[in-house]
Order: structure tokens, then sequence, then C-alpha cells
């Protein structure tokens, strides 16, 4: 089947350029976006309206979601992020932030902790109790955080 030529049409910030290779038997374009950086994308993706931009406007997006994120950083580190008061996520089962329940092949439960500090993810360990895991992780917070 052949595919409709989409050459010189605009999609949001892009501008088709030409047509490349088929990629997992779906029509590619090169397009040209606003801010000048050029992308293969799927046709499919252009007419249903799923990409409008190289990626631009998502980055832009999401820098300025939360106007002071990046001033209430400490030494790169959102530590407002790790705060123990801050509200526990509707999908915890522990109730304790960074804590998960374990369930071994045996049928014993346990519960491991672990953190997340400037994208890199810290295994903590695996603990027989909640209790446990919370005060390992407190203590591993407390000593990879800078504090302000």
């Amino acid at each position: 089947m052949k595919s409709k030529d989409l050459t010189g049409q605009q999609f949001g910030h892009l501008t088709v350029i030409g047509r490349v290779a088929n990629r997992n038997g779906r029509p590619m374009w090169l397009c040209q976006c606003d801010c000048g950086k050029q992308k293969e994308i799927a046709g499919k993706h252009l007419l249903n309206g799923h990409t409008i931009s190289c990626g631009h406007i998502k980055r832009d997006r999401n820098n300025s979601i939360a106007p002071g994120y990046e001033a209430n950083k400490v030494d790169g580190i959102a530590v407002f992020l790790l705060d123990d008061k801050r509200k526990i996520r509707t999908d915890n089962t522990t109730g304790v932030t960074g804590v998960k329940r374990v369930r071994y092949r045996n049928g014993s439960i346990h519960y491991a902790a672990a953190i997340t500090i400037a994208g890199k993810r810290y295994h903590i360990g695996t603990y027989d109790t909640i209790e446990q895991a919370a005060k390992a992780r407190k203590e591993a917070a407390d000593k990879l955080i800078p504090k302000k």
C-alpha cells in the first residue's frame, strides 16, 4: 500500500522534508523542527497528532512545571522530594516511603529498603520488619543526602 506524500506539510513545530526508509513496516519521514533539530518520525504519529515536535516542547514543559524546582535543589539533588513529611503515595502498601513488601518463594514476607538520589537507585537491604527497613532507609538518606 502506498502512503500519502507528506513532504512539505507542517505538523505542529515539524515540517516534513522527505521520506526515509521504512522502520518496522511503517513509513518514516525526515522532519525539521522549528528549533532546528531534524528527526525521523513515523507518518502515523504525524497524522494523528501524537508527535508535534522533536521533543523540545515536552522538555520545556517539564522544566517549567514547578517554578523554583531547580533553585531548591542542594548539590543537584531534590532533597525536598526525599522529605519524610511528604504525603505517602497512594500505591504504597507499607506506608513508608522507600520501603516495599517482598514475598519470597517460600511464602515468607520481608521488606526491601531503597532510595533514589540524583537519578541513581541505591538498594539498601532487605529486612524482616517494616521498622528495620524504615530505620535503614532513614540512616542511608542521612548519609547520602547533603545538608542545606
